[in-house]
């Protein structure tokens, strides 16, 4: 029989290789679209230095760098340091109508967000497993599966085929992003560290082990900056836009 915790560990690290092969073949595709004769190199330092980032943050919890976060709660500034950088700047750096937003394939973002859908899954696997508390399923106060099951539909009907009105993708990131900032915030408020508020008797302690500390070093992050980006992408003309048919692949050049 196959135990329960190496099934949900293999599958959580496959979703992170899915999603980190799916961001670096976006970053590909913007890049190409904003420098054809840098894309390559820009690419490939873009890929290594989110692998190098990946196997960083996997030492570090394989070591039991995050067990202890109640004693040690500067420590959290590693795992949500560099994420949380990247939101601001995603937020307050990146402006509406630069080349970097104009050149963003919304289909291929909006289909990334497939990924919660599995993720959920395992989510509900940890609870039974007792390493998450109920309320971060979506069995509790996590809805964030709902975005999961909607993703493709919303790539399709919005961005590839163009059936839907981009209103609605811009309606759907909005509503997105808020089910995005619950998980996260009852992500938070259950962990065992200082700022724990709820969930005493079954905490939110799977974050602290690998892999699913790149939950919160990896996932958040860029499914954040996915949502924040695109906003403000359908905030812009759609005459703007600088990015190749969404009928192409992202590893067309």
């Amino acid at each position: 029989m196959l135990n329960m915790g190496i099934v949900l560990g293999t599958s959580f690290v496959m979703i992170v290789l899915v999603s980190l092969t799916v961001v670096i073949l976006i970053a590909g595709r913007v890049l190409n679209n904003l420098d054809p004769n840098t894309a390559r190199r820009r690419t490939l330092i873009t890929g290594f230095t989110l692998t190098v980032w990946l196997a960083f943050q996997g030492i570090l919890a394989l070591q039991g760098f995050y067990i202890d976060l109640p004693e040690h709660p500067t420590r959290l500034s590693v795992a949500l340091g560099p994420g949380f950088i990247a939101i601001l700047l995603s937020v307050f750096a990146v402006r509406r109508g630069s080349m970097l937003v104009r050149a963003l394939p919304l289909d291929w973002l909006t289909y990334l967000h497939t990924i919660r859908l599995p993720i959920e899954i395992v989510l509900l696997g940890l609870y039974i497993n007792e390493m998450i508390p109920r309320v971060m399923t979506f069995e509790g106060w996590n809805y964030d599966i709902l975005v999961g099951i909607t993703a493709p539909v919303v790539g399709y009907l919005v961005f590839s085929s163009q059936r839907w009105p981009r209103r609605f993708g811009l309606i759907w990131n909005w509503i997105s992003l808020a089910l995005l900032i619950n998980v996260v915030t009852i992500g938070l408020l259950s962990a065992p560290t200082p700022l724990q508020q709820i969930a005493f008797d079954q905490p939110n302690q799977a974050v602290n082990f690998f892999p699913y500390n790149w939950l919160v070093t990896f996932i958040v992050p860029i499914v954040f900056v996915n949502h924040i980006l695109s906003i403000k992408r359908l905030l812009e003309p759609e005459a703007s836009t600088v990015y190749l048919q969404s009928s192409r692949s992202p590893t067309n050049p």
